[in-house]
């Protein structure tokens, strides 16, 4: 009995799945890019609102408003 997978042709261009040792290299790749991405990702935020507050709190010397308002 032959496999039926044989009696097809292979094209130049077709793959073969990956190997076993390739497969454990995946995930473990695939979680540590997600990983990093959420850490850019809340490393922005927190840069970004830390930049906002630190907006909010400057406010213009006394001396600036007075010449302004002349």
């Amino acid at each position: 009995m032959t496999s039926r997978n044989a009696s097809l042709p292979t094209s130049a261009g077709a793959t073969a799945p990956p190997s076993a040792r390739r497969r454990r290299w995946i995930v473990p790749t695939l979680i540590g890019v997600v990983l990093l991405a959420l850490y850019a990702g809340s490393l922005a935020w927190v840069t970004h609102r830390l930049q906002v507050d630190v907006q909010r709190s400057i406010h213009p010397a006394p001396s600036v408003l007075e010449a302004s308002s002349d």
